[in-house]
């Protein structure tokens, strides 16, 4: 997803290209639900990087714990 919009991922990275107008500089923030493996995540963000974005961030929501 890029925002809300459903995207490929072959597609993904052409896509934020297009919309950064390929600035190395701009920021990139990841977001995964629980039922996404984590290596998958660190997979998409290593293939931001190699694709020449710089500062690639992941997203973490708070959890509330429950109590027993």
């Amino acid at each position: 997803f890029i925002q809300d919009r459903k995207v490929d991922s072959k597609n993904l990275v052409p896509q934020l290209k297009a919309i950064t107008k390929s600035t190395p500089q701009a920021k990139i923030y990841v977001r995964g639900d629980q039922r996404i493996h984590y290596g998958a995540v660190m997979q998409l963000m290593s293939q931001l990087q190699a694709a020449g974005f710089q500062h690639v961030g992941l997203v973490a929501s708070h959890v509330n714990a429950k109590k027993s």
